[in-house]
């Protein structure tokens, strides 16, 4: 839950509630417009209209460490939204600064995409987040497996899965759309075994890829952990920008377009070592056996 404490913390808040009544998202640019807030609490704590003046020596100083274009484009959407209440606000030009040229997709090889799987499926386990490497062979396969987006796989609910028809409901997707979509049967067992090792280390959390806080994983969680498993790999070649990798969907979805069929690369067997080791282990445990024990 964000929060505005600046002087123009009533004015964000209601152009929040605006672009949601045009169908827009309403957290899009909340981060940004929190470092906005607190920008201006601290250094104009009497103002609470967007000037020139307010607005460039911002931007100066978010320039100094970062590009600054997204932050533009949430100032405009305030000073368009003030000058609509009457306020003499300043509204920066659509092309104030131009857009990143969109690097183009990389379309992964079938190795490329066998030792990225083979490496997610030795992802190293981390005490203070014990889930992670099980999360790291699932999610990437599942995008894989379907086409789906990124963000997409990352804010699934357990309530989106069905397991008995093999679907998988899309809330909220792009431009808003929902959508459902049919899985492979063994795709879904895969996910099946997953949602219950995640249950049993996180049983109140509703999401289907909890963090280590029951909540949903952040965007660059999952770019950090794709990227992690791109170097296991050795897949050095791929870009190291965020918006330059495919994820798994994009390699999916060339191959669709172009009417191939889809490689089996990595795909199987579906019932990923990690998880059959879970299992044994959970079964000895269960049966108040040493699961390292050897049997007579």
């Amino acid at each position: 839950m964000v929060s505005f404490q600046s002087k123009f913390a009533h004015d964000i808040e209601k152009m929040r509630e605006w672009r949601g009544t045009l169908g827009y998202a309403v957290d899009s640019y909340d981060g940004y417009l929190v470092q906005f807030d607190r920008y201006c609490g601290a250094f104009f704590p009497d103002a609470g209209i967007l000037t020139w003046d307010i607005a460039l020596s911002y931007l100066q100083t978010k320039r100094e460490h970062c590009d600054a274009y997204v932050d533009v484009i949430a100032l405009r959407n305030l000073g368009r939204y003030q000058v609509l209440l009457g306020k003499d606000a300043c509204v920066f030009p659509v092309d104030y600064f131009s857009y990143k040229k969109r690097q183009l997709p990389y379309i992964m090889s079938a190795e490329e995409c066998r030792r990225f799987f083979q490496a997610a499926d030795r992802y190293p386990h981390n005490p203070a987040n014990p889930l992670i490497e099980y999360t790291a062979a699932v999610i990437f396969r599942l995008q894989y497996s379907t086409g789906m987006r990124p963000q997409e796989a990352r804010l699934l609910r357990r309530q989106d899965l069905d397991f008995a028809h093999c679907t998988i409901y899309i809330a909220d997707s792009k431009r808003h759309k929902d959508r459902c979509i049919a899985v492979e049967p063994g795709v879904m067992e895969m996910c099946r075994n997953y949602d219950r090792i995640a249950r049993g280390m996180y049983p109140g959390t509703e999401i289907f890829f909890p963090n280590r806080n029951g909540n949903r994983h952040g965007a660059q969680a999952i770019s950090t952990l794709f990227h992690k498993c791109r170097e296991m790999a050795g897949n050095l070649l791929l870009p190291a920008s965020p918006a330059a990798w495919p994820g798994i969907s994009c390699s999916v979805f060339y191959y669709r377009r172009k009417g191939f069929p889809l490689p089996d690369w990595g795909l199987k067997p579906l019932r990923l070592p990690c998880l059959q080791s879970f299992w044994i282990q959970q079964s000895h445990r269960e049966a108040g056996r040493n699961p390292h024990a050897t049997t007579g």
